[in-house]
C-alpha cells in the first residue's frame, strides 16, 4: 500500500468512526487531510470503495487488538474480560450508528465485510468456550456454539440500543460479561472468577 493511500485509509476510517458513514463525504475526507479531491479519486472510484478499504482496516485494527490480549491473557476468563474492554474502548471511538448506516446504505460492505467479521468474532468466542472447557474452569455440559451466539446476539443488542449512552453500554456490556461468566463456570471457575472482582469492581467505578 502506497503511502498516500495508507493516510487516507486511514483518516477516512478515523472520520467515518466518530461520524458515522453517511455524513461524511469526500470533500470532508480531502479538507481534513489537507489534500484535494482529485487525489482521492486518483485512488479510489468512489465512496463506497474507500469505505470498503477503511472497514477491512477498522476491523483488522479491531482484530490485532483483540488477538494480541489473548496472546497474552493468562487464562480463558482473564481473555474474555481483556476482550471485553478492547470492544468497550473500540465502542468508545465509533459511533453507534456506523454498523446500523452501513447496512442501510451500503448493504454490498456490510455482507462482505462487516458480516465477515461477526462470524471471526463468534468463531473466537466459540474457542475460548471450548478452552475454558478443556481448563475446567466452564461447564462441560454447556454448547459452546450456542452460548457463543447467545452472547453475541445481547452484546450487539446492547450497543445498538438508543437508550443507553456510549459510557452505559460499557456497563451494561462488564455487567453482562461478568454474570455470564459465573453463570457458566464451575467452581475452579468462580475461583479465578473472583480474582478479578477487584478489576471489575474499579471499572464499574470508573463508568458509573
Amino acid at each position: 500500500m502506497n503511502g498516500t493511500k495508507e493516510r487516507i485509509i486511514q483518516e477516512a476510517t478515523m472520520l467515518f468512526a466518530r461520524n458515522g458513514c453517511k455524513s461524511i463525504t469526500m470533500d470532508d475526507i480531502a479538507s481534513s487531510m489537507g489534500i484535494s479531491k482529485r487525489t482521492i479519486y486518483e485512488i479510489f472510484s468512489d465512496k463506497k470503495e474507500l469505505l470498503t478499504h477503511c472497514m477491512h482496516y477498522f476491523f483488522q485494527q479491531s482484530e490485532d487488538m483483540i488477538q494480541s490480549v489473548l496472546n497474552k491473557a493468562d487464562n480463558v476468563i482473564d481473555a474474555m474480560f481483556q476482550s471485553t474492554q478492547c470492544d468497550s474502548e473500540l465502542m468508545r471511538n465509533t459511533k453507534q450508528t456506523l454498523i446500523p448506516e452501513i447496512q442501510k446504505y451500503f448493504p454490498e460492505v456490510h455482507a462482505a465485510i462487516v458480516l465477515a467479521y461477526q462470524e471471526k468474532r463468534l468463531e473466537i468466542s466459540r474457542k475460548l468456550l471450548e478452552k475454558g472447557q478443556a481448563d475446567g474452569v466452564f461447564r462441560e455440559d454447556l454448547n459452546p456454539e450456542l452460548v457463543a451466539l447467545l452472547i453475541q446476539g445481547l452484546s450487539e443488542q446492547i450497543i445498538l440500543h438508543d437508550s443507553f449512552a456510549p459510557h452505559k453500554k460499557e456497563l451494561m456490556i462488564l455487567l453482562f460479561t461478568f454474570n455470564y461468566a459465573r453463570g457458566i463456570a464451575t467452581e475452579k471457575g468462580l475461583k479465578i472468577l473472583d480474582k478479578y472482582m477487584d478489576l471489575y469492581t474499579e471499572n464499574i467505578k470508573k463508568l458509573s
